[in-house]
C-alpha cells in the first residue's frame, strides 16, 4: 500500500488579549495624553493672544501714521498762509524781506518733513500687511481712528486675573500633571501586570490550496484555550527606581519654571499697569497742550497780520502747535497701546470699569 503525506498545512488563528489590572499604567497613560492635548491647546491660544497684540500695534500704528500726515500737511497749509501773509506785509512795506525768507525756509522744511511722515506710512502700511500675512504689493485702505476709552484699572484685580486665565500659566500647570502622570507610569514599571488571553486555532493539511476547501478529501480540526496570564517583575536592574527619580527630577523643574512664570506675569502685568498710568496722564496733558497751543496760534496769527509781532514769533507758534498736535497723537496712540498690552498681560478684554470678559 501507499501512504501520501500531505505537502502542506493551514491555520487559521485568533488571539484575543485584554489587560486586566495593569497598575494604572493605562489609565495614566490615556491622562498624559488627554493632558498634552489640553496643553497644546492653551498654547494654541497664547499664540492667538500674540498675534491679536501684534495686529492690533501694527494697525494703530498705521492709523497713528496716518493722523501724523494729517497734522504735518496742516501745518504746510498754515505755512503756506503765513508766507502769503508775509509776502502782503512786505508788499505794503509792514515786514522786511528777512521775515518772507524766514517763511519760505519754513515752509521748505515743513514740506521735508511731510515727505518723511508720508513714507513712514508707506513703511506702516508694510509693516500691517506684513504681520497679517498679506503681499507687501497688495492694496489696503484700513478705516479706523484712534479713539479715546475711559478705563479705570486695579492692579491687584489685574494680577488675580492674570493668574486665573493668562494661557501660559495654565499650560505650565497641566505640564504639571503631565509629569506627575509621569511618575506615576514609571512607579508602575515593577509592578504585577494581570491579562485574559483567548486563543482559537483552524486547521488543516492537504496537497494544494485547492484541497483545503474539499470537505470530501480533508477535514478541518480546531481548538481554543482561555488563559489568565500574571507577570510580575523580579528584577529590573534598578531601572525603575531610576525612571521614577528622573520623572520627579522632571516634575521638580516645572514647578520651579511655574514660579518663575508667575512672578514674570506680576511683572508684565505690572509694567502694563505703569505703562497705562503713565500714558494717561500724558494724555491729559497733551489734550490741555492742543488747546493752549491753538489759541496761541490763533492769537499769533492776528497779530502777525496787524503787524504787531515778527515772523519768527509767528513761526514759533506754528512749530508749538505742529508739536503739540503730533505730541497729543503719539500719546493717545501709546494710550490705545498700553490698554491692549494690559489686555494681553491679563489675557481678558477690559471694559471701562475693569471687569474680565
Amino acid at each position: 500500500f501507499t501512504i501520501k503525506i500531505p505537502k502542506d498545512n493551514y491555520n487559521v488563528g485568533l488571539a484575543v488579549k485584554q489587560p486586566l489590572f495593569t497598575w494604572g499604567k493605562i489609565f495614566n497613560a490615556y491622562k498624559q495624553s488627554k493632558l498634552a492635548l489640553e496643553a497644546e491647546k492653551q498654547g494654541l491660544e497664547s499664540a492667538k493672544q500674540q498675534v491679536i497684540f501684534d495686529t492690533t500695534k501694527a494697525f494703530y500704528g498705521v492709523l497713528l501714521a496716518d493722523q501724523l500726515v494729517k497734522v504735518t500737511e496742516m501745518a504746510v497749509e498754515q505755512v503756506q498762509a503765513h508766507v502769503k501773509v508775509a509776502q502782503d506785509l512786505v508788499n505794503a512795506g509792514m515786514a522786511t524781506d528777512f521775515d518772507l525768507l524766514r517763511a519760505k525756509v519754513q515752509l521748505a522744511n515743513i514740506k521735508s518733513q511731510l515727505i518723511k511722515m508720508q513714507n513712514i506710512s508707506k513703511l506702516a502700511k508694510d509693516g500691517f500687511k506684513n504681520i497679517i500675512g498679506l503681499s507687501l504689493d497688495a492694496d489696503i485702505n484700513l478705516k479706523g481712528e484712534i479713539t479715546y476709552r475711559p478705563l479705570e484699572v486695579d492692579l491687584d484685580s489685574l494680577i488675580k486675573t492674570a493668574m486665573d486665565k493668562r494661557p501660559e500659566l495654565k499650560q505650565l500647570e497641566i505640564q504639571e500633571q503631565i509629569g506627575e502622570k509621569i511618575v506615576s507610569l514609571a512607579k508602575a514599571g515593577n509592578k504585577p501586570n494581570l491579562a485574559f488571553v483567548y486563543n482559537y486555532a483552524y486547521k488543516s493539511n492537504a496537497d494544494s490550496i485547492k484541497d483545503v476547501f474539499s470537505q470530501d478529501k480533508y477535514k478541518w480540526n480546531n481548538s481554543w484555550n482561555l488563559t489568565f496570564a500574571l507577570s510580575l517583575p523580579l528584577f529590573d536592574g534598578f531601572a525603575t527606581r531610576a525612571r521614577v527619580n528622573q520623572a520627579k527630577s522632571a516634575v521638580n523643574q516645572i514647578k520651579i519654571g511655574k514660579e518663575q512664570l508667575i512672578n514674570g506675569i506680576i511683572l508684565d502685568v505690572r509694567s502694563s499697569f505703569m505703562s497705562f498710568q503713565e500714558a494717561k496722564e500724558l494724555l491729559k496733558v497733551q489734550d490741555e497742550t492742543v488747546q493752549q497751543a491753538e489759541e496761541s496760534l490763533r492769537i499769533a496769527n492776528l497779530r502777525y497780520k496787524n503787524g504787531m509781532i515778527t515772523g519768527v514769533e509767528l513761526m514759533d507758534a506754528e512749530l508749538a502747535f505742529t508739536q503739540a498736535q503730533t505730541n497729543y497723537s503719539n500719546a493717545l496712540n501709546d494710550y490705545v497701546i498700553a490698554i491692549a498690552k494690559l489686555e494681553k498681560a491679563t489675557a481678558s478684554k477690559l471694559d471701562q470699569r475693569f471687569g474680565g470678559k
